[in-house]
């Protein structure tokens, strides 16, 4: 069902969230259960919204305001996981690095919601 999918992929990435605060607070090196909790959450949340994306999706054509939203998400979702990337092999992260994966959290969010809403409407 594409609307608790959506659901659940919006709590994760809540969660996600909440759980990347914490571990940018804990001390560097990161905390290795709590950061893999994070990666795992950040994961699930990623993999639930592309499940509940193409089910919405799929046998209705793609609308070009519904192309973007999915272009501008996905963007943002592999900017958050080449930095996150980058962050766990390097013992004193570059602040770019932390910055870009920083900065792109919110922005993330809010396209993935404003995606969802797009294709639970059906524009």
């Amino acid at each position: 069902m594409p609307g608790s999918r959506s659901i659940i992929a919006g709590v994760l990435l809540i969660v996600t969230l909440i759980s990347g605060v914490i571990v940018s607070v804990t001390s560097t090196p990161y905390n290795a259960v709590l950061f893999n909790v994070y990666k795992l959450l950040a994961l699930s949340a990623t993999i639930l919204f592309g499940m509940a994306a193409y089910q919405m999706q799929h046998g209705v054509p793609m609308k070009p305001v519904v192309a973007v939203s999915l272009v501008v998400t996905a963007t943002l979702d592999i900017a958050l996981f080449a930095s996150g990337a980058v962050l766990s092999i390097q013992k004193e992260p570059a602040s770019i690095i932390l910055l870009v994966h920083r900065v792109s959290s919110v922005p993330m969010a809010i396209s993935s919601g404003v995606t969802m809403a797009i294709l639970i409407r059906g524009e």
